[in-house]
């Protein structure tokens, strides 16, 4: 493997004349995969799928997925939950009024703690929480329209693994 730009080299096998085999040569940037180590030895490259487009996320489920990493600003998430990776946007927008601006989530400005709502004393607001597909939606429209980088792995319960880049 060459290190300097993650590339992998890896053969396939083709017989030829005779039964020869010949290795062919294949180039995989390790970074557009992700290797599953299989029960029978066997390894199955499995294509990272990247979203930079908000539209193309309302195609997808992430009903039951798992966040495999997450960094905003280039600065890791250490809890990988989607409203702990919300709660982390709110906190670096840092104004209730821009977040109310942008925001698909119900929102109220009062202090609510029922009916799924909790309250953000630093912000003045109430947001009451949502599925998973609902509150990745806030987390990207908040990003893009408060200029955070979002740089996000998600597995889904199909066992794709999504990679999301936004700004």
């Amino acid at each position: 493997m060459n290190n300097t730009n993650n590339i992998l080299d890896i053969y396939k096998f083709v017989v030829v004349n005779n039964n020869d085999i010949l290795l062919e040569k294949v180039e995989i940037n390790i970074n557009d995969y992700i290797i599953e180590n299989l029960e029978n030895g066997n390894k199955l490259l499995k294509k990272r799928i990247t979203i930079t487009v908000i539209n193309d996320i309302k195609k997808y489920n992430f009903s039951n997925s798992i966040i495999l990493s997450c960094t905003l600003n280039n600065i890791p998430v250490s809890i990988l939950k989607y409203s702990n990776i919300m709660k982390n946007i709110y906190d670096l927008i840092n104004d209730g009024t821009t977040i109310i601006k942008n925001t698909i989530m119900n929102i109220k400005t009062i202090e609510i703690n029922i009916s799924g709502f909790h309250y953000y004393k630093n912000l003045g607001i109430s947001i009451q929480s949502a599925d998973s597909n609902k509150t990745l939606l806030e987390i990207i429209k908040q990003c893009t329209s408060n200029n955070i980088f979002i740089d996000m792995e998600i597995k889904l319960n199909n066992n794709e693994v999504l990679k999301l880049l936004f700004q």
